[in-house]
């Protein structure tokens, strides 16, 4: 029997590939909305840095909070994300919400830019997680071989319908200005008729971006989302 490693990439819905009766499928990876998520022993043999146990005593931590961020089950199995990693158990020490988490998680990481896109037209929230999601593909098909974390939440415009999102962005891309342009390109479109407009920065721990993110995601628990590639995309 021929034992076979399969990524899965799932939107909709999903199918597995045609086999032969002699193989056996070892799904080892999940793709579900550019999300990647490992099987348990793939991760910590090969992407992660933690062992079996610790990663399952984490995992009993966050199994009843709404914590699609770090795993999915699927046909009896438990897939993690990369972003288990940045867990540790005094994490759950002073906080029951994964609002406290999150603080941990973003300001443990390095990011490039804070940002702003701004759109022409009222969307709604489904339509602007669309948008994010959507770019992040297409940052990640630019530079397949780069580490990316994006991390975006959706506020809604104060003075019309529809949704705005701000977002933190890292990359290991060693031209930054390249990205910078790319991502301010791709939501821009037609500069003749702009789809939307796009501010931003130089990322400052000191200025309270990470603040003003968490602060948005505790008043809208749907409108946020981490993304992340490696290198090997």
């Amino acid at each position: 029997m021929n034992r076979i490693n399969i990524n899965l990439t799932l939107n909709d819905g999903y199918t597995l590939p045609a086999r032969r009766m002699d193989d056996e499928y070892n799904i080892t990876g999940i793709t579900i909305n550019h999300r990647v998520y490992y099987e348990i022993q793939h991760y910590c043999n090969n992407i992660g840095n933690r062992s079996d146990s610790t990663v399952r005593r984490l995992l009993k931590k966050v199994e009843h909070r709404n914590c699609n961020d770090y795993f999915i089950k699927l046909a009896n199995k438990i897939f993690v994300s990369p972003s288990i990693t940045m867990l540790a158990d005094e994490h759950f020490s002073h906080t029951d919400t994964i609002n406290g988490n999150w603080e941990k998680f973003l300001r443990s990481h390095a990011w490039d830019y804070f940002g702003c896109v701004s759109f022409r037209w009222s969307i709604s929230l489904k339509t602007a997680k669309e948008r994010m999601n959507s770019y992040f593909e297409k940052l990640g098909k630019k530079y397949k071989t780069a580490e990316l974390r994006l991390f975006y939440v959706c506020e809604q415009n104060k003075t019309r319908d529809g949704y705005h999102v701000h977002f933190v962005l890292w990359t290991d891309v060693k031209n930054k200005t390249e990205v910078r342009s790319f991502t301010e390109n791709h939501f821009r479109g037609n500069a003749a008729e702009p789809f939307a407009n796009t501010k931003i920065e130089k990322y400052d721990p000191n200025e309270g971006g990470i603040g003003y993110l968490l602060k948005e995601v505790a008043q809208n628990s749907d409108g946020y989302d981490y993304l992340y590639k490696n290198k090997k995309g």
